[in-house]
């Protein structure tokens, strides 16, 4: 029920993670930090309804669904908060000057 849902919020986040990795300008709050508080709305809005859910229901179908979701959000942060490098060679969170500001809980100003 929420797998599909989660995952496809996760590759759109990485897509767009991807594109700002990729720029060669300059990073700045308008071509890096707003366009990904933006692309992140998907992934913001699954996890709460999934939050949620799972928070309100504890049954062996929840359960299940967290068995399975659980690594997949686990290794998604892992890889913007820990700095992994993409496949590409290039090292997500340094371009975006993200590290110190997530792990201090940082939020983009609305």
């Amino acid at each position: 029920m929420f797998q599909p849902a989660l995952e496809a919020a996760m590759e759109s986040a990485r897509a767009e993670i991807d594109k700002l990795t990729a720029q060669d300008a300059a990073p700045t709050f308008e071509n890096t930090i707003l366009p990904m508080e933006k692309g992140a709305g998907e992934l913001s809005r699954a996890l709460a309804v999934y939050g949620i859910w799972a928070s309100n229901l504890n049954g062996p179908e929840v359960q299940a669904v967290q068995r399975e979701v659980a690594p997949k959000l686990a290794a998604f942060q892992d890889a913007l908060y820990q700095d992994a490098a993409r496949p590409d060679g290039r090292a997500t969170a340094p371009r975006l000057g993200l590290s110190h500001r997530l792990r201090s809980g940082w939020r983009c100003p609305q």
